[in-house]
């Protein structure tokens, strides 16, 4: 790494994981974009929320088969536009990341579930610098503007 990126990396389930994001959620002043598979916990949903509520830029892209699970958090965000997902049920956009003001990247394996947070053993690394945020914003612009296609699926 180059003296100016900076990293740490977390473990659940000994570590819930999501407290973090939520501070990282919390601390944002210009833009947060983050792509999960599912998202369940309400309380990212307030965090970022209360992160559009405070003018930030919030774009959160998510799958559009979990989108319908009883405990998915699709609606609520939908809502307040904030959320959009892949519209391609033959693809599976699988990722787990979110840039927090063209800076900070959250990446790993974990999903904002109950289970990711308490019962699964998950990794998440958070690295502090701006082309490593560069290189993921670049990936969500591309997910937000062209959502998956059939030909872009793991499946095919």
């Amino acid at each position: 790494f180059p003296s100016s990126e900076v990293f740490v990396s977390y473990f659940s389930p000994d570590d819930p994981l999501y407290p973090h994001l939520i501070y990282l959620i919390d601390e944002a002043k210009e833009s947060i974009y983050a792509a999960f598979y599912k998202i369940e916990l309400k309380e990212l949903s307030r965090a970022l929320m209360q992160a559009h509520q405070r003018g930030v830029e919030v774009k959160i892209f998510t799958d559009d088969l979990t989108s319908w699970d009883k405990d998915s958090q699709f609606d609520y965000l939908a809502k307040f536009g904030l959320i959009k997902k892949d519209r391609d049920p033959e693809s599976l956009m699988h990722h787990k990341f979110c840039v927090i003001d063209e800076r900070i990247v959250w990446t790993g394996s974990f999903n904002p579930t109950r289970s990711g947070a308490y019962r699964e053993n998950n990794n998440v690394v958070v690295i502090k610098s701006s082309q490593a945020a560069a290189d993921f914003i670049q990936e969500f612009k591309r997910l937000w503007q062209e959502p998956l296609s059939s030909s872009r699926s793991a499946f095919s």
